[in-house]
């Protein structure tokens, strides 16, 4: 296998790790996020993203405070 080719496959399992992660976090949370997946490669940069999609007003506020309270609790703060 080539260098180029073991670090396209390195950034897949890297991406497709952080999407299950994800996943199953927002799944525990109760936040679905139905576009969520594993994208395409770029063929310039070799970085594979995780996609995150699309998703209702609903969906995006619930994700905001999850977020927000997870900084919160970071960082020691009353939610």
């Amino acid at each position: 296998m080539s260098r180029l080719n073991a670090a396209l496959r390195a950034s897949r399992s890297q991406a497709t790790a952080a999407e299950q992660k994800l996943r199953a976090a927002l799944t525990r949370a109760g936040v679905v996020l139905p576009s969520l997946c594993v994208d395409v490669t770029g063929p310039v940069t070799g970085v594979t993203l995780v996609e995150l999609g699309r998703a209702s007003a609903e969906t995006a506020e619930a994700l905001a405070d999850l977020i927000l309270e997870g900084v919160n609790a970071r960082h020691g703060r009353a939610c």
